[in-house]
């Protein structure tokens, strides 16, 4: 795989908007709250466009972030939120220039599609995390970037364990180089050409907005079509309020489905882990390396994902 050069302060980060429509008041707080991190921001004042609920036509919002990974003074590319729209991107993205052009991209949500695009179209190691235009930012999203751009900076492993609130479901110890993202985008792509590739990886899920029985049914989905058969473990993080259902008891009833599902296979089942659309989010490093013990209880990120820059 090939892995991006650290982010230090003063580089140029480039706002995508591969998705969904957003405010310029919202993406101004998110801005700012980049700023104050050290890094230059710029844009393409096209990602204010607006066409139905989505930032502009796919074929615009594609050529902005072909000319992101084309810059060679940004450093980084970063999507402004999720929502809807990134399948309109993909036919329009220039991959074998990205994967020649390799530098951070960071996106969550619907932007799952660019995370596995970019991992298999590119070989190229990509990060699943927070978005300065998403929700959480108006009211406090420093924790989540704080987390970011010091994964970006320093190239350490980071340790994460049942202190953050990991239940391991199942039993077991692998390393795998990591899939996945928002479980109805990955389910959506199912049968297209932009499907998701699960075989001998470590596949994470999350999701937001989504009943039990709907989180059941895609599970399903996925089993069926042989997505859960031959992977080397499971990740399950935030499933961030289920139509309402946010207590204890139907927490209970989706680590029941997720065991019954995979009570087949011999790999390790996590629940709870702290990625997603949920406070206290972590960022994860799509096709990079991750370590699953369960006996001494910790998911171990290995830090080699970026290229630490001297």
């Amino acid at each position: 795989m090939k892995k991006p050069a650290s982010l230090k302060k003063g580089d140029l980060i480039s706002l995508v908007a591969p998705s969904g429509s957003f405010t310029e008041s919202r993406f101004q707080r998110g801005k700012e709250l980049i700023e104050k991190y050290g890094f230059r921001v710029c844009y393409d004042r096209r990602i204010f466009d607006k066409k139905r609920y989505l930032a502009g036509d796919g074929e615009t919002r594609a050529e902005i972030i072909n000319n992101a990974f084309k810059d060679k003074e940004v450093k980084g590319v970063i999507a402004v939120r999720g929502g809807f729209g990134a399948c309109q991107v993909l036919p329009h993205l220039d991959f074998e220039m990205i994967g020649k052009n390799v530098k951070v991209f960071c996106g969550s949500s619907d932007v799952t599609l660019l995370n596995t695009a970019f991992e298999q179209r590119c070989g190229m190691v990509n990060f699943y995390g927070p978005m300065p235009g998403g929700n959480m930012v108006v009211k406090d999203y420093n924790e989540e970037f704080s987390f970011f751009f010091e994964m970006m900076n320093n190239g350490n492993d980071i340790l994460v364990g049942k202190k953050e609130g990991i239940k391991f479901l199942r039993s077991g110890k692998t390393t795998g180089r990591l899939t996945g993202g928002c479980l109805s985008v990955i389910n959506s792509a199912i049968g297209t050409k932009w499907e998701i590739e699960t075989e001998g990886k470590i596949l994470f899920l999350e999701d937001v907005g989504e009943a039990p029985y709907r989180i059941e049914r895609m599970l399903w989905q996925l089993d069926e079509v042989g997505k859960l058969s031959r992977i080397k473990g499971l990740i399950i993080g935030h499933l961030t309020d289920m139509r309402g259902r946010k207590n204890e008891k139907w927490n209970s009833i989706i680590c029941e489905v997720i065991e019954e599902i995979t009570k087949k296979y011999n790999y390790p089942v996590l629940f709870s882990f702290p990625v997603g659309h949920g406070y206290g989010s972590i960022t994860l490093p799509v096709g990079g390396i991750v370590e699953i013990d369960s006996d001494s209880e910790y998911v171990k990120i290995k830090g080699n994902s970026i290229c630490k820059r001297g």
